[in-house]
């Protein structure tokens, strides 16, 4: 049994303890406590200054550097596109700034977007996969030459999705009618095809920053790997012209996906920033020419920029008046 003096001495030890620490507190370590606490705050404050002016300085360069290289594409994008007709694939989760600011760098080439679509969560959500089945026995009867018995949902349905942007006809009017179905659409339409397009830009979310630099949140999970590798395959058999624009930061991005696994299409990452928007132009003029390439500064890169060549500026067609004094 415990003493009840021990319980005495621990209480007055307590007491005693408390009473040196209220009046150390408020005596003579008073002055310099608060003097070590002003000058943590002074320095703290300063700091955040300081940061505040580096942070405005280096928006500021930023700004600058973006109006310097926007300006200079204008001349060095001037004519490699000219007169080609550009069909829009946009994933359900990309940013319209990024799709405006790309179409509008494709205008300072000369091209004309003629078609713009989103491929929506129905196309790649794995609960949907019945949907889209039901979609594909429909789409078999509407093609020029029926797909192969065995041909792959994937398959069938990014044959339509050609047939809608690259060709015409009642058939294709069939078949764009089943994938946009206003009950359950795979496809959304922003600009319906107003012509066959000759190109095609496929444009996937930005999953890591936003435009004005802040931390965007990233997806529940990416777009299933499969799912992107079907439509890059099935685009590297098109003779179609195809540039993919992504990102391609991790492994599970989808342009890293796709140079992962070698398809041979033009791939640009870091959508939506200035070195992107330079870049997929000059992309589009290297797969034109049918050199596949990919640019940008993350996994999976081969070029910073592509090569600027100008024999591969579409050539003028000569007037009638020329070629008659040519002839003399």
């Amino acid at each position: 049994m415990i003493d009840f003096r021990y319980h005495l001495a621990s209480l007055m030890a307590v007491l005693i303890a408390l009473t040196v620490g209220v009046v150390l507190g408020a005596g003579p370590l008073q002055g310099k406590l608060t003097e070590s606490l002003d000058s943590q705050i002074t320095h703290l404050s300063k700091r955040q200054t300081d940061l505040n002016t580096e942070n405005e300085f280096l928006k500021t360069e930023l700004t600058s550097r973006n109006n310097y290289l926007s300006e200079m594409a204008d001349s060095t994008l001037k004519g490699r596109l000219e007169g080609t007709k550009i069909a829009i694939v946009r994933i359900y989760d990309t940013q319209e700034a990024d799709v405006k600011d790309t179409e509008a760098f494709l205008e300072k080439a000369g091209a004309r977007k003629v078609s713009d679509v989103t491929l929506n969560d129905n196309w790649f959500n794995e609960k949907k996969s019945g949907l889209r089945s039901q979609i594909v026995e429909q789409m078999r009867s509407h093609f020029e030459q029926s797909p192969p018995a065995d041909a792959s949902v994937e398959h069938i349905l990014m044959s339509g999705l050609h047939d809608m942007l690259f060709a015409s006809g009642d058939k294709v009017q069939n078949l764009a009618g089943l994938l946009t179905s206003k009950t359950n659409p795979l496809v959304n339409v922003t600009l319906a095809p107003e012509e066959p397009a000759d190109a095609l830009v496929v444009i996937f979310n930005r999953r890591h920053i936003t435009n004005d630099g802040e931390q965007r949140q990233k997806p529940d999970k990416p777009l299933p790997s499969q799912a992107v590798i079907a439509i890059a395959r099935e685009a590297e058999g098109w003779e179609t012209p195809a540039v993919f624009v992504g990102e391609a930061e991790s492994q599970e991005d989808e342009i890293a996906v796709i140079r992962n696994e070698g398809i041979a299409v033009s791939t640009v990452d870091r959508v939506g920033r200035i070195m992107a928007l330079i870049s997929t132009p000059l992309a589009l003029v290297q797969e034109k020419n049918k050199n596949h390439i990919a640019i940008g500064f993350d996994s999976g890169s081969t070029h910073k920029m592509p090569p600027i060549d100008d024999s591969l500026l579409p050539q003028p067609t000569p007037s009638p008046e020329a070629s008659e004094g040519d002839n003399q």
